[in-house]
C-alpha cells in the first residue's frame, strides 16, 4: 500500500486530469474498497458489485477532490456507503412475498396452479422452520443455500457445526409439525 501522502499526491493527479495516475490509484485503493465491501455484504457478488460501484463513483467525482484531504478515507466511505446500499436492495429483494414469487412463476412457466400451490405452502413451510431457528442457525442455512464457503479452516468449521445444529432443529421442528395430532388414527 502506498503512503496516505503519496496516494493522495497521485488521486490529485487524477483529479487534474492525469491518466497515468489512474492505474496506481486504483491498484493501491482497489483491495481495501473490496475488503469493506465483502465484510459488510458478506458475499462475494455483491461485495464485487459495491466495490466496483464505489471505484466508479471516486473516479467519476475526483473534480471534486480536495487536495490534503484523505482519498482512502473519501473511498472508504463511499465503500460502506455502496455496500449498504447493495444489502438494503438484496434485503428488499428477498421480502417479497412468496406468493408474489409464485404468481410470477406461474405466469412465467405456465406450470398448472396445483404443482404452483402445493410449492407454495411447502415455501410457507420452510420458512416458518427457519424463522424459529436462532438468528445463528438462520444465518448458517442461508449462508448454505446461497453457496457461501468460507476462507478459513476455522470458519469452516464453525458454518459446519452451525448448519449441524440447524439441521437437528429443523428435523425436530417437522417431527412436531407433520406428526399427526391423533398417534392412533391409521
Amino acid at each position: 500500500m502506498l503512503p496516505a501522502d503519496e496516494l493522495d499526491g497521485l488521486f490529485a493527479r487524477v483529479a487534474d486530469g492525469d491518466r497515468a495516475a489512474f492505474g496506481p490509484v486504483f491498484a493501491a485503493l482497489y483491495p481495501r474498497v473490496h475488503a469493506v465491501c465483502a465484510r459488510i455484504t458478506g458475499h462475494g457478488a455483491d461485495a464485487d458489485d459495491a466495490a466496483q460501484a464505489t471505484m466508479v463513483k471516486l473516479f467519476e467525482q475526483s473534480h471534486r477532490y480536495e487536495p490534503g484531504r484523505s482519498v482512502l478515507g473519501w473511498a472508504l466511505a463511499l465503500a460502506v456507503w455502496e455496500a449498504r446500499t447493495v444489502s438494503r436492495s438484496n434485503q428488499r429483494r428477498s421480502a417479497r412475498s412468496s406468493s408474489e414469487l409464485a404468481l410470477e412463476r406461474l405466469e412465467d412457466l405456465g406450470r398448472p396452479a396445483d404443482d404452483l400451490l402445493a410449492e407454495h405452502e411447502l415455501e410457507q413451510l420452510l420458512e416458518g422452520a427457519i424463522a424459529d431457528l436462532s438468528p445463528t442457525q438462520q444465518a448458517a442455512v442461508q449462508a448454505t443455500l446461497r453457496g457461501f464457503i468460507p476462507a478459513d479452516a476455522a470458519g469452516a468449521a464453525t458454518l459446519r457445526k452451525q448448519r449441524q445444529r440447524a439441521v437437528v432443529q429443523l428435523r425436530e421442528w417437522f417431527t412436531r409439525r407433520l406428526r399427526p395430532s391423533n398417534p392412533r388414527s391409521p
